[in-house]
């Protein structure tokens, strides 16, 4: 018969997680760690307070600023703030009002060069489009519509610049370009207010029915010249 082993080699202990021995050995790569993001919410919480300041120091400079003069000194002192593009169609606006139609197109232009991602650049392309339209610089509207489509296609702006553009085209007869331009709105905008003007509008192109000549009468049969 075999014997049983009168013993049984050791098996080893698995005693689990030890957070004391874990801290012993990771201690100094954790206290680094820990200081590094301290640092950086220290760091953000900054410079959150700060944009915090300028966006309230901007608040109130605009509200102060009533004349053009302090509106274009405004718009230098805080390019790239959401207030400047604010500022710039305000001034803009009463630059055309006084009928200072160069300097509204200056304004707008300037602001448009120097501020290209700015949020309001779209109102500003648009605003820029309607004063040539009413100058009667089809052309130069038409390519003011387009590049306002071109940098804000998505934007509140682009609805109107497509129904403005349809209808600068249905003035022209081009009545092919202005079906095309009536469809990209109700397609690219289906819930847009302008969406139900477009598909008025767009019906209206729809070719008028012929008019119908009636024709001759064929004569009788054996019918001829009286005699």
């Amino acid at each position: 018969m075999s014997q049983v082993p009168s013993s049984l080699p050791p098996q080893s202990e698995d005693h689990g997680f030890d957070p004391l021995a874990f801290w012993i050995q990771y201690r100094s790569a954790i206290r680094g760690s820990v200081a590094l993001l301290l640092a950086a919410m220290v760091g953000y919480a900054g410079i959150e307070l700060v944009g915090y300041q300028r966006r309230q120091a901007a608040a109130e400079a605009f509200a102060a600023a009533k004349t053009p003069e302090q509106l274009s000194s405004f718009i230098q002192n805080h390019r790239g703030m959401p207030a400047a593009g604010n500022a710039a169609l305000l001034l803009a606006g009463k630059q055309r009002t006084d009928g200072q139609i160069e300097a509204a197109l200056a304004t707008l232009n300037e602001f448009i060069a120097k501020s290209p991602e700015h949020p309001m650049t779209g109102s500003a392309h648009l605003a820029l489009a309607s004063i040539l339209e009413q100058q009667g610089k089809t052309e130069e509207a038409v390519a003011a519509y387009r590049r306002l489509l071109a940098v804000d296609s998505r934007g509140v702006t682009a609805p109107v610049a497509l129904l403005r553009l349809a209808r600068i085209h249905r003035g022209l007869n081009k009545l092919d370009e202005a079906k095309a331009l009536y469809e990209s709105l109700q397609s690219q905008f289906p819930n847009s207010a302008f969406a139900a003007e477009a598909l008025q509008e767009g019906q209206q192109l729809a070719p008028s029915a012929v008019l119908q000549v009636p024709a001759a009468p064929a004569p009788a049969p054996g019918g001829g010249e009286g005699k």
